[in-house]
Formats: structure tokens, C-alpha cells, sequence
């Protein structure tokens, strides 16, 4: 099943939503205490920055509730990938404009985490619906590959960063823009239509 799983392109688009939301979140758990450092903060304050970048995870939770009544999980899925790409550029804009303060960076992962929050769940949703009978091995199959985007994402920031907003910003932009293609491609633009 999980072989099979991986050539379903509707399976592997559901999985890639979760791959980038894990690696969009893990790029910035990887910059954080490099820029917070750069922008004169304190170890104690990306704890607490990591602490708050959770609520909005919850807070996206439960509008993702209220969402489904009048949205298919299909048009919530791609809000949250739209949700990523508007992060990835607030995070470029804040680098353009130079603002060397906490909220530089928590504004635009803040937006993210949103995203997040709206495609994780309804992603994993649909990849299981596609394997009823098969839902623990849909359900091992996509925490490894959400692992191995975690990391991927953790080891392309200890590459790329530099102390800037403007590797977070690219990576996160790029990852994002891709999994727009792919949902476009494989569900098409209809399928955003009530």
C-alpha cells in the first residue's frame, strides 16, 4: 500500500502540503535563535518566541472548524498554502525594510503557522479517505515523510542562513510557490470553486 501510496498523485499532493508546512516551521525553529541573536535578543526570548508560534497554530485549528462548513477542505488546503506564501513574502519585506526587532520575524511566521494550522489537519484527512483500510500505514507514511521534511528544512537553513530574514524568506516563498503548482496541477482550479 504505501508504495502504491506514494505514485497516487492525490495521496503525494496531501503528503508534499504537510512536508512544506513541517519544513516551512522547522526553517524558522533553525533561524530563530540566529536572528533573534543578530536583532539583540536574549536566549530567554526565542523560547518565548517559539512558545507564542504555537497559538496561531491552535487559533487556525479551530477557524479551520468553522472554515468547513461553508468550504470544501480542498479550498481550506489551499488558503493555507496561500497563508504560506503571504509569510514567505511579509518575511522578504521585513528584510527589504530593515527592521531589526522580534516582531520582524513572528509577524510573518505568525501568517505561516495560520497556513499551517488550516493544511496540516485537512491534508491528513484526505490522504486517509484515499486508504480507509489502510489508515495506520497512511498515517506512518506521512510522519516519516513530515520527519524527513523537518529535516530537510532544519539542514537547508544551517546551510543558507546568514543572519538575515532573507534566507527564511526565499526558502519558505519557494517551498510554498511549489506546492501551489503542484495543487494546481493535480486538483485543478475547478476544484476551488463552491
Amino acid at each position: 500500500m504505501s508504495k502504491g501510496a506514494l505514485f497516487n498523485k492525490k495521496f503525494f499532493g496531501f503528503a508534499l502540503f504537510m512536508m512544506v508546512s513541517n519544513a516551512s516551521y522547522f526553517s524558522f525553529v533553525a533561524a530563530c535563535p540566529f536572528l533573534l541573536k543578530k536583532f539583540g535578543y536574549s536566549p530567554a526570548a526565542v523560547g518565548y518566541a517559539f512558545c507564542a508560534a504555537s497559538f496561531p497554530y491552535m487559533f487556525a485549528s479551530f477557524t479551520g472548524r468553522r472554515l468547513s462548513l461553508t468550504k470544501s477542505s480542498l479550498q481550506i488546503i489551499f488558503l493555507g498554502l496561500i497563508l504560506n506564501v503571504i509569510g514567505g513574502t511579509v518575511l522578504l519585506i521585513m528584510y527589504f525594510i530593515n527592521w531589526p526587532h522580534i516582531l520582524a520575524l513572528m509577524i510573518p511566521v505568525f501568517i505561516i503557522t495560520i497556513g499551517n494550522g488550516l493544511l496540516m489537519p485537512f491534508s491528513s484527512a484526505n490522504a486517509i479517505s484515499l486508504f480507509p483500510k489502510n489508515a495506520g500505514m497512511v498515517t506512518g507514511t506521512l510522519g516519516s515523510m513530515q520527519l524527513t521534511a523537518a529535516g530537510i528544512g532544519t539542514a537547508v537553513m544551517g546551510i543558507i542562513e546568514n543572519g538575515t530574514l532573507y534566507p527564511l524568506g526565499i526558502f519558505v516563498l519557494g517551498i510554498a510557490f511549489l506546492s501551489i503548482i503542484y495543487f494546481l496541477s493535480v486538483f485543478k482550479i475547478s476544484s476551488l470553486k463552491n
